[in-house]
């Protein structure tokens, strides 16, 4: 995920230079800008597509970081501009859970995983004197 944080730091960088060359396109160092976040954008999109498809649903074993062409679930949520995937991303890094797009569960990556949770007591009339 932080690779895709990166990414999407380096598109905002690249709008912020856009706008800075339209503004004053006779200065050198807008350009310079320019061109160091756009290339930036590409190397980090390439290193970001690569980790996100590495990612892999505990459940059903597919990419919920990227769309697949596959029937989503009915449960899984996606935000009108933004692609299945895309949603999944943001999702993860604005509030750490994600809902799978082929199978519909939700993973909260805050919450311990059950195998670290210490054992339950046993009731009083299990114990022996």
């Amino acid at each position: 995920m932080f690779w895709s944080a990166v990414h999407y730091l380096c598109l905002c960088a690249w709008i912020t230079c856009m706008v800075m060359f339209i503004i004053n396109p006779k200065e050198p160092l807008a350009s310079y800008f320019l061109i160091g976040s756009m290339v930036a954008s590409v190397l980090t999109w390439i290193w970001a597509f690569f980790k996100r498809r590495a990612a892999r649903c505990p459940l059903c074993k597919g990419t919920p970081l990227l769309n697949s062409g596959a029937l989503p679930h009915g449960r899984a949520v996606r935000v009108p501009p933004f692609n299945y995937g895309v949603t999944a991303t943001l999702s993860l890094l604005c509030t750490q859970e994600f809902r799978c797009m082929y199978c519909g569960s939700l993973y909260d990556l805050l919450k311990p995983p059950p195998s670290t949770k210490p054992p339950a007591p046993a009731p009083d009339s299990e114990r022996q004197p």
